[in-house]
């Protein structure tokens, strides 16, 4: 079954997920929001800025508030594996060989 979704998986237009974002908040789709939130904000700053006067206010800021707590835990999270990944000084060996 996975197969066949990744097969007939399309990614979806910005313009479509922007005005989606509208609807559902329009429409108080609880359920859908956060996703829609963030399928919109893990686009390129650029395509934002392109997307972003479709929002209404409370809807931009959300967005930008948004985008910006993810790009702030991202750091965070890839900042900690870094740490967690050094031993002794030396990064630890993830894959050891079998030789």
């Amino acid at each position: 079954m996975f197969r066949f979704l990744k097969l007939y998986w399309k990614p979806i237009p910005s313009d479509t997920l922007f005005e989606l974002l509208v609807v559902a908040h329009r429409c108080e789709a609880l359920l859908i929001l956060p996703v829609t939130y963030y399928l919109c904000a893990t686009f390129p700053i650029n395509t934002i800025l392109e997307r972003i006067h479709t929002l209404p206010k409370e809807l931009m800021d959300n967005l930008l508030r948004g985008r910006d707590w993810l790009c702030v835990v991202s750091q965070q999270v890839l900042k900690r594996s870094l740490q967690a990944s050094k031993v002794g000084g030396k990064y630890a060996e993830i894959c050891r060989s079998s030789s």
